[in-house]
């Protein structure tokens, strides 16, 4: 690895897209820095819509994708993908992502459609009342070693605990050869939070969720106070990546 290159693992929604004048910037950004950024998204989409935003021209190519909450992961430079075959071991290949479904689901936290589900991820809309996710919690009190990511007062996703955004970010690290001091992560959703929690460097944008900017008191994440696109350019120009 080349002795300046460093790893980008960034969200989307909220924080490399929103904003168009930004979207322009980060895509000018990314074809200054090639060869020097490694470049990942990280992101609750699905590949299918990342791939889209690729292609549409929104996002610059990118040399990585984990998806759907940090349960799928795509070398993107690899057209057989063998590196997710690793990560995809991480976790028993019998999780029980429909009975959880079946489980989880009801009238206050309904199923999300096939696209929000995964192989290792079951995901449920939510009324954001404390009394339905606690009945929520109750139904799936048989379950051990697992994650609930409760995200925007409006969704839940049950993972596996080995999966989520901040272990698909240690495993790009290690498969990349960097060194999460080399890392840079970015988010503004409660989902992201286990991103910022694994020794990375951080950026956090001014139009973070609540649940993110309080579960990261007391953590150094650099709060910018510009928004999306804007923040993360802020952001990696304040850690003299820019």
């Amino acid at each position: 690895m080349p002795p300046n290159q460093f790893l980008l693992c960034t969200d989307l929604d909220g924080t490399v897209l929103g904003d168009p004048e930004g979207e322009a910037r980060f895509r000018e950004w990314a074809g200054r820095l090639r060869g020097r950024v490694i470049l990942a998204y990280v992101t609750g989409r699905n590949i299918g819509s990342v791939r889209a935003l690729i292609a549409e021209g929104r996002l610059p190519e990118a040399d990585f994708a984990s998806t759907d909450v940090g349960t799928s992961l795509f070398d993107l430079r690899d057209p057989q993908n063998r590196l997710a075959r690793h990560y995809l071991s991480l976790a028993d290949p019998q999780w029980p992502a429909q009975r959880i479904r079946d489980a989880g689901a009801g009238v206050s936290t309904p199923l999300q459609g096939p696209e929000g589900q995964g192989t290792f991820k079951a995901s449920f809309h939510w009324d954001g009342a404390d009394e339905s996710l606690m009945g929520f919690k109750a139904r799936l009190g048989w379950l051990f070693d697992q994650r609930l990511i409760v995200t925007a007062g409006q969704y839940l996703d049950v993972l596996p605990m080995c999966f989520g955004k901040g272990q698909a970010v240690r495993f790009l690290a290690a498969a990349a050869g960097v060194d999460l001091k080399r890392t840079v992560v970015a988010g503004d959703m409660e989902n992201d939070l286990d991103m910022f929690q694994i020794g990375a460097q951080g950026i956090v944008p001014a139009n973070a969720l609540p649940g993110l900017t309080k579960a990261l008191e007391g953590n150094d994440a650099y709060r910018s106070a510009a928004r999306e696109a804007h923040a993360l350019l802020d952001g990696l120009q304040r850690l003299g990546l820019g």
